[in-house]
């Protein structure tokens, strides 16, 4: 059962909303034929699909689209698979290479408790320097399966595995069992 409505922008923006900070003005947005391009200029600027479709504590959740990149520098995008009240979310971000045609990306995730309403949201975490961000094909729908403990976030840039050797652990004292913090850090207030 296909939970989005409009994800190929066949009926102009309806159903989806965007969103700027500080306001309209953080983003530049349009239709260009039937997909949907958009530059953040301000300090956030994206698109979200509210489905209205509830789901139960368990259900399994897959949402796949179309993701391209007009600009001439690489943009990173986050989006988030969650309930309406963000209450319970997954996040995927991708790095769409400069001028990249658009690729076919996807977000298989679960819900850990009960959604209200499926939503499926965009988030541009570059600024613009001339060119866009394109979504198109937007299709959310139950996953026939999806492992309970992980969130799969499908990248068609991904590099193929080497079968060579696992190289050196690049993480200082992992386990803390030397009784000290170092390398590591603490921040916050």
């Amino acid at each position: 059962v296909e939970l989005a409505s409009n994800g190929g922008f066949t009926n102009g923006l309806t159903g989806w909303s965007l969103f700027a900070l500080p306001g309209a003005a953080g983003m530049v947005s349009r239709l260009n034929n039937g997909v949907l391009e958009f530059q953040r200029v301000g300090t956030q600027a994206g698109g979200f699909h509210q489905t209205r479709a509830a789901r139960s504590t368990g259900s399994a959740l897959e949402a796949a689209f179309d993701l391209g990149n007009t600009d001439a520098v690489r943009k990173r995008i986050s989006v988030l698979m969650h309930d309406a009240d963000f209450s319970d979310l997954a996040v995927c971000t991708f790095w769409l290479p400069a001028n990249a045609p658009m690729r076919r990306y996807a977000i298989r995730t679960h819900t850990t408790e009960a959604w209200t309403a499926a939503t499926l949201s965009f988030y541009a975490a570059t600024v613009g320097t001339g060119g866009y961000y394109q979504l198109d094909n937007v299709s959310i729908h139950d996953a026939t399966s999806q492992a309970p403990d992980h969130t799969e976030c499908v990248d068609p840039l991904t590099p193929v595995p080497t079968a060579a050797a696992s190289g050196s652990n690049l993480l200082g004292n992992g386990t803390f069992a030397t009784g000290a913090l170092t390398p590591w850090s603490t921040f916050g207030t």
